[in-house]
Order: C-alpha cells, then structure tokens, then sequence
C-alpha cells in the first residue's frame, strides 16, 4: 500500500533526475541509488535500510511478509554476469536460512549469469532488471506485489529471473461475452431525453470488476477486464487478449501506432507486440489513475488524488514524459478523492467531474469556476467539443453541459444498466459507447455495452479540429515552422479542414472506400507521439527535443491530399 504519496511523487522525478545524469556522476548515481530503493519501499510500508554492514556490505535490507531479503544493486553501462550473482549467493549462504538475496541490476543480465543461478545448487535469489525496477517505482507494479510475484516464480517454477510481462501474464482465457440482446434488456433500452437518440446493444455478459472501454477502430472495442485488456470485434463477434496484462483499470487509450497505454494500480505503461514498457507514476489512490489525450497528441494522466492522515495528495492533471520521471503536474484545486474524471476541452482547458459537480480548468493562468451538476455524481465524462462535455448521473442519466455557459441537455436515461461504475468513449460516426453494470438473472453483476447514437449537434468529438492550427502545433513539437510551412498551409483549401473532425473521417470512410483525409490525420498524429517516445531516432537528444527539424507540409487541392515530412 502506498503510505507517502508525496515522498512518492518527488523519488519519481529524483530517478528521471538521476537517470539523465543531471547534476550528478554515475559514482554518485550509484551511491545514491541504495537510498532511493530503501526510501521507495517505506513508501509503500515496507521496513528497509539502506548501507547495511555484517558479513559483507549490503545495499539494502528489509523484511516483508514474514520473510527478510537482502538486496544489491548494480547501475552500470553493462549486463551483469556470472560473478556478482555467485557473490550474492555466498553472501545468503552466510546467513539464516529462510533469508532471500535480490539481485537489481538495471542493464539485466548476460544469459550465462541467469543460467548459472540454479546449477546443483537451492535457489535463494531472485534476479530483477530495470524494468522490474521502474515498475516498483511507478507503481505499476507496487513492490509488495512485484516481490510476491518472484518469489512465486521462483518457488514454483525454479525461475530466479522472470521478465515483467511474464509475471503479469494471464493463466485465463479471455472472459465470454453475448453478443446478442439478454432476457434482462427486454423492458427498452433506454427513454430518450432528446430527438433522434436510439440506442442498441453492443455486448453483454463480460464478467468484470473494472468497468473500462476504447474504441481502437470502427466496430472494434478495448475492453478492461480483471485478468488483462480485451479487444472485441463486434462485426466478426471474436475477441482476443489485446493486452494480457492482469489488473488493469479503467479505460485503455490505444495509439495510431497500434499500441495501447494501460493504467494499473499506481502507475502507466505502454504495450505493444508483446513488449511492456513503463512509461509514467499515475494515480496516488490504488487502481485510480484516469488515461487521457491532449488535443496537441501529448497523453496525460488524471490523478483523484488521496487522504492518507496528515499525507494528503491533491488531485492532479499529469502530463506523462518519454520516460518515467519526465512526468510534469498541474494541480487541480479540489479536496482529495471527490473528483472522479476528467477531459481536456483544448490546449489550455480542462473540465474535471465528481461529487461536487463540474470543475472548469484554465492551466494557463490557474483560474477555476465551479459549474453545478443537473444530475449527482456525474461520471464517464467525454470530450463534445472545446466547450461541451458528455457526462453520465449516478441514475445513468446521459446528458450534455456546456462549461461556458452551464447550460445542459438531457440526451438519455438509461434504464438497462446501474450507474455505479459508468464510462463512456467516443464511436465511430457520431456515436458514444456506455459500459456499465447490470444484474443478471441469477443475480451476478455483469457488465454490459450500449452504444448511443446521437444528432450531429450532440456527437462526441474525440479529437480537435484539424486547422491550420494543428498544423502549426505539429510544427511546433519538432522544430521551428519554415517559411515553407507556412506558404503551405496559407495555400491549402483550408475551408475543407476548417470543422472537421475525427468523427467526420469515419462518416467520409463509412461511404467511401479511402480518405485521404482520414490518412493525414493518421500519420500526423504517429508522428507526434513517435517524436514524443523516441526523439533520439529523429536526431535528437531526449534531453532537447526541440533541436528535431522535421516539419509537415500539407496541401489540400480538387480533392487530393499530399502529406510530406522533410
């Protein structure tokens, strides 16, 4: 359990401090590090003691669960071999049986060193890499976990090393859904609030204690459940695990890539073909932090913060970096743990909901007005446009709210599902997707999906127009706009770009084979977040990446569209 969020939040940005060598020598980073694995597990409440002397120096110390371990670290240029592995085993075998020596190194291990560790002899130690690392520091894997974890691999399957996405492997299929409408939705769907919004079933039956979803493609849903996250395809009815990664919460945010960001417990990672990469800290509260896009491709994190006695953590708007520890926060002004979501409106906007109805956020300047609620406890809050929310009332009432001027129309009730766990995401072509709970005849919560199709007026809008504005701000994100640039967007027929948006792609896509429209928009934003997670494979430094000179010329004319980096 996390005891000192705050202690928490500053480690994190220490090891992104460290990890770039600022300030610091990798003598010192070295000599350091100890104390920021001891400080890290009295976070999370576990008793540890850095530069431990007895038989032979130990970087940390600490007990957990009955059981005491004895850890050494290593951050150097190199994988680590056979050599200081056999040491840390000499070191156990100078001990009390029942004491567990941990092997940290944070550039791995050479095969032979892995290989060697359980050679005719008991296996006593566990072997963890940087990953495991930063998946303790994260939180994505606390360290009470990440430890049980091992030591399960290591007990039961002789394992002294295990990579991370194997210890979060499912041992499950994914869960069943139906596809077809249940006994329990015979009484209607919904009661219509507004004109012209009907409804119908996408799934039900999915067995699961988080309530999450994302569309990754038209007709093809991210759902989270307890044992990883699933995609189905609700043209062909198959699923399959899109991310086998246990405990996830809330809903994924997959990328142009083909990559999905998950959340998990405290911290953020990033999965894709089978790799895991941790990538961010997250929410202060277990299995609380909320995933969400920026309208300039940045990813960002809402944090409902937490009370922990004196140990407070406020809500916070968390803008992830490349890597963890480039994270950077905005503070919302509101009491710990009311909150329940947020959105980004536009650059500098956001809206956060909770128990005390709606919190309008200028980040530029830090003002907050508060907006009163038409329904208690709105939920699944879902970006319309750059002044209007979709949101869900604790009765799963679905209605809009324009944050300017408060006002707020009633679009539907839902009769079918509880608003106790609600989310909502943008579909395609107009449409928003409700997931929530209902009870089965037997009496069993199962969760189940709607998906809501809406007048123009009132559809979800999941990404921001694509202007000449955006235009400007990918040029922005990796380098100074050329003259060229700009002649170039002047001459586009930008009056065809002016309001469309994501949605009108998938409309234009529905009845025609391509749109190259919908390619820009693909590639622009790929390029963004590529930029964002590898800025040194577009020549520059992590460090600086404003030094990248990539820029982006678009030209719209008779109805053709040429995308060309330089």
């Amino acid at each position: 359990m996390l005891e000192d969020p705050v202690r928490w939040r500053k480690l994190v940005a220490e090891y992104g401090a460290l990890r770039r060598l600022k300030a610091t020598t990798p003598q010192a980073r070295g000599q350091r590090f100890n104390g920021l694995i001891a400080e890290l597990l009295s976070c999370f409440g576990i008793a540890a003691q850095p530069n431990q002397r007895g038989v032979g120096e130990m970087d940390v110390t600490f007990s957990l669960g009955g059981s005491r371990f004895i850890l050494e670290a290593k951050w150097e240029r190199h994988k680590t071999a056979t050599g200081p592995v056999a040491k840390l085993q000499r070191r156990v075998e100078q001990r009390m049986a029942g004491v567990t020596g941990v092997l940290l190194s944070m550039k791995g291990f050479t095969p032979e060193a892995i290989a060697d560790t359980v050679k005719g002899r008991r296996l006593d130690v566990l072997l963890l890499d940087g990953l495991h690392w930063e998946a303790m520091l994260s939180g994505f894997v606390p360290p009470e976990e990440l430890f049980r974890l091992a030591a399960d691999q290591a007990s039961f399957h002789g394992r002294a090393y295990t990579p991370l996405a194997e210890l979060l492997e499912p041992a499950e299929p994914p869960p069943n859904v139906v596809f077809a409408t249940p006994n329990e939705f015979s009484g209607g769907l919904v009661r219509s609030g507004a004109a012209d919004v009907r409804a119908e079933v996408v799934l039900a039956g999915f067995d699961s204690r988080q309530v999450g979803i994302a569309e990754r493609r038209a007709g093809i849903v991210l759902l989270t459940a307890d044992h990883g996250i699933v995609e189905i395809d609700t043209l062909r009815q198959t699923l399959r695990w899109a991310v086998p990664v246990r405990g996830c919460c809330h809903s994924p945010l997959p990328q142009p890539d083909g990559s999905v960001l998950i959340a998990r417990a405290h911290g953020i990672a990033h999965y894709r073909g089978g790799t895991l990469t941790i990538v961010s800290s997250g929410g202060t509260a277990y299995n609380n932090g909320y995933l969400l896009a920026h309208p300039d491709g940045s990813v960002w994190c809402f944090d409902n913060g937490t009370r922990l006695g004196r140990k407070t953590a406020q809500p916070t708007l968390i803008r992830l970096g490349s890597h963890i520890g480039e994270e950077q926060w905005i503070t919302v002004p509101l009491p710990a743990a009311t909150a329940a979501s947020a959105a980004w409106l536009s650059t500098t906007h956001a809206v956060v909901t909770g128990s005390r109805g709606f919190l309008h956020l200028t980040t530029s300047t830090g003002e907050a007005r508060a907006i009163p609620t038409p329904y208690p406890n709105p939920a699944g809050l879902l970006r319309v446009d750059d002044h209007r929310v979709m949101a869900a009332g604790g009765d799963l009432t679905v209605f809009s709210i324009d944050t300017l001027s408060g006002q707020h129309v009633k679009l539907a009730d839902v009769q079918v599902l509880h608003g106790s766990a609600c989310q909502l995401a943008a579909a395609t072509g107009g449409a928003a997707y409700v997931a929530a709970y209902y009870q089965s005849e037997s009496g069993q919560s199962l969760c189940g999906v709607l998906r809501l199709r809406l007048p123009n007026e009132w559809a979800p809008r999941s990404e921001p127009p694509v202007t000449r504005a955006l235009v400007a701000e990918t040029a922005q994100l990796v380098g100074q706009p050329s003259e060229s640039t700009k002649d170039s967007a002047r001459r586009s027929e930008a009056s065809d770009l002016e309001n469309l948006t994501a949605a009108d792609y998938w409309r234009r896509l529905n009845n025609r084979e391509s749109d190259p429209l919908a390619e820009v928009w693909d590639e622009i934003r790929n390029f963004q977040r590529q930029v964002q997670l590898h800025p040194e494979q577009f020549g520059a430094r992590k460090a600086d990446p404003s030094k990248i000179r990539s820029r982006w010329i678009i030209t719209v004319k008779r109805g053709t569209t040429e995308v060309v980096r330089h």
